[in-house]
């Protein structure tokens, strides 16, 4: 589901909403065991984004938004555990230069809140092994562009 809703000249609010389920229905692993009914591994339950803009001028436009995903298994058999989870807060400004060129500043998760990706390492490991591995999420950091269209 999505929305967007332009409130005025000035200010825009928008989000998305995605649920999704991803479940086995037949299948085996390597040594025999049924998926079935087990859920794909790395799908989150949801996935959302939402955030507002404020245009202050024609050169001007600001922007807050959040964003959010549901934990997921790692493993086919969904034993071990669930993981990956995480709500963040980004925040924007462009300033268009002319016409053809702007400049922007992004701030990526403003509260420098700790996550991170998370998969099972099951290459290196023997089998029944395997090792949870996560890579964390880059904290706060800021992000410095100039586009131009030709």
């Amino acid at each position: 589901m999505q929305l967007t809703a332009q409130l005025n000249d000035q200010w825009t609010v928008w989000g998305s909403h995605a649920i999704q389920e991803a479940k086995v229905v037949s299948a085996f692993t390597a040594g025999g065991q049924s998926l079935a009914g087990k859920e794909v591994f790395s799908t989150p339950r949801y996935i959302s984004n939402a955030g507002v803009d404020y245009q202050f001028s024609d050169a001007w436009r600001f922007g807050l938004s959040a964003r959010a995903q549901g934990d997921y298994y790692i493993d086919e058999l969904n034993q071990q555990g669930k993981y990956g989870g995480f709500a963040v807060l980004d925040a924007n400004v462009r300033y268009q230069v002319s016409a053809t060129t702007s400049l922007d500043l992004q701030m990526k998760n403003l509260t420098d809140r700790d996550y991170e990706y998370v998969w099972l390492d099951n290459f290196f490991w023997a089998a029944g092994d395997e090792q949870p591995m996560l890579s964390p999420a880059p904290g706060r950091s800021a992000y410095l562009s100039v586009n131009m269209k030709l």
